[in-house]
């Protein structure tokens, strides 16, 4: 005699239903994953931003009070300040005066020596954790008469 088992009542997934939810599943993992690695990555480079714009704050501050000898960066006349928290700082990795501008009365122009207020474009390179990053900004610097 032949007796037929009945399906009903018995609990548990099929193969197929376990494969189609583990998918589901580990779909929703990488996405949340994913989510995860693109903040930290955000909140890095904002890190690495702030840091280069506070080094690039110190080092115009470090201008208050001095005097250009001349319009060249770099012919030993010229002020290139190195704030005393730099050299202690293993992130900055240089900076630099790379421009002279000289105010001649209606707007900044080239440096002549002419005049006792100086525009100096000041960069600041610090290490960041994808390589380097860099902060540019303008100081205007006046001569005392």
């Amino acid at each position: 005699m032949h007796t037929r088992l009945s399906r009903r009542g018995q609990a548990g997934f099929t193969l197929l239903e376990a494969i189609v939810s583990l998918a589901l599943v580990s779909g929703v993992v990488l996405s949340l994953a994913a989510g995860l690695l693109t903040t930290v990555r955000s909140s890095t480079s904002a890190k690495d931003t702030q840091l280069a714009d506070a080094a690039l704050s110190a080092y115009a501050e470090s201008f208050k009070g001095e005097t250009l000898g001349s319009c060249s960066p770099g012919d030993g006349t010229f002020p290139e300040p190195e704030p005393a928290w730099f050299a202690a700082s293993a992130s900055v990795d240089s900076w630099a005066v790379t421009k002279v501008e000289e105010w001649n009365g209606s707007g900044w122009g080239p440096c002549t020596g002419s005049s006792d207020a100086h525009r100096l474009t000041v960069e600041v390179k610090v290490e960041a954790s994808d390589g380097q990053q860099t902060a540019t900004g303008q100081v205007v610097v006046r001569n005392e008469s």
